[in-house]
């Protein structure tokens, strides 16, 4: 427990959280803290160097980062170009990921999955900085697997995780970190996959 306030304490103190037409309340810088250690709990002395600041909005967003209109489907994203550095997440959907813990979705945790795959300098769903490189041709497979079988049908997995090895990786982490023992029941070999990547005992 101490060690974990501790890095939350250092991940707050290193990162601006801001609210833009929102305001941002002690449960939610401790829920963006918490989001960001839990991937990284086991991984010794990490830090997001590619993480300035959280910019918290009331709601769902559009691409175009539009809190208005009725096309806002988006409620969390990692920045690029000018928000390069950025994350941006909704306020309502941070709340959420951690009032539902039976869900398999974490909007939070989904996006600083998003940032550990990008430290590597390619977002492609492989956090090859974690992933011994012997392991990255078997991964990227089950990626694949994943993907189809969901496409399929035949996985219980949120369909978006089909969008791409980028999303699938970071929807599969936050089911194996919501609900560790229903994955590995279920996906037993994707979960001894992530605990390679995340658990480092």
């Amino acid at each position: 427990k101490k060690v974990f306030e501790d890095r939350l304490q250092k991940f707050l103190t290193a990162v601006k959280i801001t609210g833009a037409n929102a305001e941002v309340e002690d449960l939610d810088r401790i829920l963006i803290g918490a989001a960001a250690i839990i991937p990284v709990y086991y991984i010794r002395d990490w830090e997001y160097v590619n993480l300035r600041e959280v910019l918290v909005y009331p709601g769902n967003f559009n691409s175009d980062f539009d809190q208005h209109g009725s096309d806002r489907l988006v409620s969390g994203m990692v920045g690029t170009g000018a928000l390069q550095n950025v994350m941006i997440l909704s306020k309502w959907e941070l709340r959420q990921g951690f009032i539902n813990g039976k869900d398999n979705h974490n909007t939070a945790i989904h996006e600083f999955v998003h940032l550990i795959d990008k430290m590597d300098g390619t977002l492609d769903g492989v956090p090859e900085l974690l992933l011994e490189r012997k392991y990255v041709a078997q991964w990227q497979q089950l990626l694949e697997e994943t993907m189809n079988s969901i496409r399929r049908g035949d996985s219980e997995i949120d369909p978006y995780a089909a969008t791409s090895p980028v999303e699938c990786f970071a929807v599969i982490t936050e089911y194996f970190f919501e609900q560790p023992d229903v994955f590995r029941a279920n996906h037993l070999q994707l979960a001894q996959m992530l605990e390679r990547i995340f658990i480092r005992k």
